[in-house]
């Protein structure tokens, strides 16, 4: 950035896993501490009455910001395909000799803290100055996966809270749905495994004023 510049910031990230061999489920939890850098410009500056940083007419955030996080979630499975399978010689066959029928169900609650006098980068490109991320947000999210049709088609629906940055802005629920299905093999002139199956995928993504999709290909996993 012109007459600023970029400052490192650091911060530490832990998770923890509990997947037992014996049971259909998996719990997991992870923690991100906060990430601060400062910006120190090398201009001259001035702050308006309200403390905010300018210079010429630009303002300037006196630092960026991402919030802690705590993030949990769940993940249970019906069905005679186990949820973990031991590791061992011949595991990648065994897996692959086991049916695929399953009822995946998977939640999870996601919370960020709090910035003080803070704005989003949206407001800053806009020039506008607009408080965000002044509460701290829950935002919990639920999904369901099962294969209909085995080793064939998956389908996938969920949904999740999305919270506002913003006092004036309600949360706001989305929805989301995904098909994937399976074409044929293709080692792709030997670049890939023999066995490798192609797959096409696509998702939606909706909400209130909202609607995101898109499509895409891979192997069939």
């Amino acid at each position: 950035m012109e007459n600023g510049r970029r400052e490192i910031g650091f911060n530490a990230e832990a998770g923890v896993l509990w997947a037992p061999l014996d049971l259909p489920l998996r719990a997991a939890l992870s923690l991100r501490a906060p990430v601060q850098g400062q910006l120190k410009p090398n201009g001259p500056t001035i702050a308006d009455a309200a403390g905010n940083v300018k210079v010429a007419d630009f303002y300037l955030p006196s630092s960026l910001k991402l919030p802690w996080e705590i993030e949990a979630g769940f993940a249970y499975q019906f069905g005679a395909r186990p949820l973990q399978i031991a590791w061992s010689p011949g595991r990648a066959e065994r897996s692959v000799a086991l049916r695929r029928a399953k009822l995946l169900l998977t939640g999870s609650v996601l919370i960020s803290g709090a910035v003080s006098n803070a704005i989003g980068f949206e407001s800053f490109l806009a020039q506008q100055i607009e408080r965000s991320r002044r509460h701290v947000v829950v935002s919990p999210r639920i999904g369901a996966e099962i294969e209909p049709f085995e080793n064939r088609l998956q389908v996938r629906a969920g949904s999740y809270l999305k919270p506002s940055r913003f006092d004036s802005f309600r949360p706001r629920l989305h929805g989301t749905a995904e098909g994937e299905v399976r074409l044929f093999r293709w080692s792709v002139s030997g670049l890939t495994s023999p066995e490798a199956s192609w797959r096409i995928n696509g998702f939606i993504d909706f909400s209130r004023l909202y609607f995101g999709w898109g499509i895409g290909a891979g192997i069939w996993r």
